[in-house]
């Protein structure tokens, strides 16, 4: 049996290595124990003044054991300093200009510039301003500065009080002629300034007309007493603007005028009324029923008393021009026409229809006595030929009770009569009650209502 140890350069797991030899009598045993080493790094850094000498530097040495060691070295390189110097000095002899070498901290060279400055008194020369007689005249100030003194010469003048004057043109008419303004002009000092106004505002009254009649659209606004303004003056309502005064053939409404000038000024009435106009009605009364060869009356009657009055008709007016007046004799049915002329201009007209009445005889009794003796038994109407017949006759008590109906008979036929008696019933003498509808040749219808005594 014999044990060994073995040492490997490099990265891996330690292990055994066994050997068994046989011969002879006995046999032998070798074991072999296997160690790695992992290899070594070292990191150094450095700097240096020198730009040769800068770098990373690697070296790879062997240890004590045979292995590699690895030793990596980094040397920065450190820069040279430059420092530049600026000043300003007032003493000439202290003014420079040069270069120094120097040594830094570091060990390593270091640049020293210096550029130091002459700078002389200023001297400024200025001109000022004063609203002060006091204040102006030459005077020197020494301002001490950063380096040097500053001497300011400084000359100030005088600026004087103002006066100034414009002329201004106004439209109020309520404006004073003059005013005063104390002000403070560019350079702050006082100034005194007159304005002179002259007014030339505008001044006017309107004047509004009605329309005539109602529905002519000839109301009209007109403005008076036109005073003041710069030509040309223009005149605007409704939307349209113009240079005459007269607004003419407006319909009724409220309008705004407005009057204004070339300047600019402008006057305004509002709420203006144009009212509407006389509303003439006349009525010539209603239609009337005449008979052939009489003579009709008829009246006018006008919202207005009329300043002209005309009627016209087929036949002979008594007096046309009369509000009330007289027609006839009537020869023909006719139109009657009345026209009215109001003080103010406005016309009005109406008509009335005059037709001639178609008389027809007709005789309705007015007793009778159902006592047959063949003398006035029946009730019945008799006639002329204009009757062609009678529509209906109907015949009633005092208390409304229908006793009586006849429709469609001939008249002066007693047949077709009432023969007083109701339901079978002779009816009692008394007063009774009737109502006749007669149909007459030219087509027309004649209604008649009346009473009949019935006697015993």
């Amino acid at each position: 049996f014999q044990l060994k140890d073995s040492l490997v350069c490099g990265k891996g797991t330690a292990y055994n290595d066994t050997l068994v030899v046989t011969g002879g009598p006995c046999d032998s045993l070798f074991i072999t124990q296997f160690q790695f080493r992992e290899p070594d790094t070292t990191f150094l850094s450095g700097s240096t003044c020198l730009a040769s000498e800068a770098g990373v530097f690697t070296q790879v040495l062997s240890d004590a054991f045979g292995c590699d060691s690895t030793i990596i070295r980094t040397v920065q390189l450190l820069p040279s300093d430059t420092v530049r110097i600026i000043g300003k000095v007032c003493d000439k002899a202290k003014a420079l200009h040069d270069t120094l070498f120097l040594k830094n901290a570091a060990g390593c060279d270091s640049l020293v510039l210096r550029d130091i400055a002459w700078v002389g008194i200023d001297t400024q020369y200025l001109q000022a301003t004063s609203c002060l007689p006091a204040d102006t005249g030459l005077a020197v100030v020494v301002s001490p500065g950063p380096f040097c003194d500053t001497v300011r010469v400084i000359q100030t003048t005088l600026i004087p009080f103002s006066v100034g004057r414009d002329t201004v043109t106004t439209c109020d008419l309520q404006t004073p002629p003059t005013d005063t303004l104390l002000l403070t002009n560019a350079q702050g000092c006082d100034s005194l300034h007159i304005r002179i106004f002259i007014a030339k505002g505008l001044q006017a009254s309107i004047e509004a007309s009605p329309e005539r009649c109602r529905g002519e659209n000839n109301g009209s606004i007109q403005v008076v007493g036109l005073q003041g303004g710069t030509p040309p003056i223009s005149f605007t309502a409704a939307g349209i603007t113009q240079g005459s005064p007269l607004f003419a053939n407006l319909p009724p409404g409220v309008y705004s005028i407005s009057v204004s000038d070339a300047a600019g000024c402008a006057l305004l009435f509002n709420f203006v009324q144009v009212a509407s106009g006389e509303v003439l009605t006349v009525d010539a009364g209603p239609d009337q029923l005449a008979v052939a060869g009489s003579t009709v009356e008829v009246e006018l009657t006008a919202s207005a008393a009329p300043a002209q009055v005309s009627w016209t008709a087929t036949d002979a007016v008594q007096c046309p021009t009369c509000p009330r007046t007289a027609i006839g004799p009537l020869s023909t049915e006719q139109t009657v026409t009345v026209s009215i002329v109001s003080a103010n201009g406005c016309t009005a007209s109406d008509a009335l229809l005059l037709s001639l009445e178609r008389r027809a005889t007709i005789y309705i009794p007015t007793a009778f006595s159902p006592d047959y003796d063949g003398i006035n038994d029946r009730f019945t109407v008799y006639a002329g030929e204009q009757v062609i017949a009678i529509e209906s006759m109907a015949v009633y008590d005092r208390w409304g009770n229908a006793l009586f109906l006849g429709e469609g008979f001939p008249p002066n036929d007693p047949a077709y009569g009432w023969d007083g008696h109701y339901q079978g019933r002779r009816m009692d003498p008394g007063v009774y009650v009737y109502v006749v509808i007669l149909r007459l040749a030219d087509g027309t219808e004649r209604l008649y209502k009346g009473d009949v005594t019935l006697l015993r």
